[in-house]
């Protein structure tokens, strides 16, 4: 006995129609050919629609079973990595957002000692400066001393 798939999966099927991806038709196709008896005989062609817009085709009643237990399990699959995949990408979000926070101290960090690297080269300017003027006058001192004896 046939059963006609869109009567027993007829959202797949609106979505199909639906869709002009040929992507979405190969994984059908795939997958009808791994869980039907007789592969051959049933496949999903692109623009094989009805008047009603619905792709129709013609299953054993077991191929149909198949088809709609595997995608049954494929859905499922799909259903419980999500939030799995939701969870790991929060879990990653969170880290980034540390590594962001890290980031963020370690440029103020670096900007401060940058300023703070200034402040010591115009000092020790300074104090190169300052310590010339005292070579100088020391010089000077020595001279005086050197005069007066």
């Amino acid at each position: 006995m046939k059963s006609v798939l869109s009567q027993r999966i007829p959202q797949i099927l609106k979505n199909v129609a639906n869709s002009e991806s040929n992507q979405f038709l190969n994984i059908i196709n795939d997958n009808i050919m791994e869980n039907t008896t007789n592969p051959g005989t049933a496949r999903f062609l692109p623009n094989s629609k009805n008047e009603s817009g619905i792709i129709r085709m013609e299953f054993n009643e077991d191929d149909v079973e198949r088809v709609s237990v595997s995608y049954q399990q494929r859905i499922s699959q799909s259903s419980c990595q999500t939030p799995k995949i939701i969870m790991l990408l929060n879990s990653q979000k969170t880290e980034l957002t540390k590594l962001q926070s890290q980031l963020n101290y370690f440029d103020s960090v670096i900007q401060t000692l940058q300023v703070n690297i200034d402040r010591i080269q115009r000092h020790s300017s300074k104090l190169i400066i300052y310590l010339n003027k005292l070579q100088f006058a020391n010089e000077q001192l020595k001279i005086k001393k050197i005069v007066r004896k």
